[in-house]
């Protein structure tokens, strides 16, 4: 093993004992603050999402899904949408 591997592998080491030292003195983050932080970042995310701007169509773009819309009704067999 490479001297950057064991290096790597002490220190995730010594994080995950300081964590559960500091979950059995009672001074870590509940699970529940987890899952809350999780609960915050999904709605971020979806706020994110929520932003992001419409398409704008110009004429072109609306002659041809004019003439698809007319097309799907003639192949469909209806008289209008």
């Amino acid at each position: 093993m490479s001297h950057a591997r064991m290096e790597l592998m002490w220190s995730t080491l010594g994080l995950l004992a300081r964590r559960r030292l500091l979950r059995v003195l009672g001074l870590g983050p509940k699970p529940d603050d987890e899952d809350i932080e999780i609960a915050v970042l999904g709605h971020q995310l979806a706020i994110l999402r929520r932003q992001v701007r419409r398409p704008r169509f110009d004429d072109t773009d609306r002659r041809l899904l004019s003439m698809l819309a007319r097309l799907l009704r003639g192949i469909a067999g209806l008289s209008s949408w």
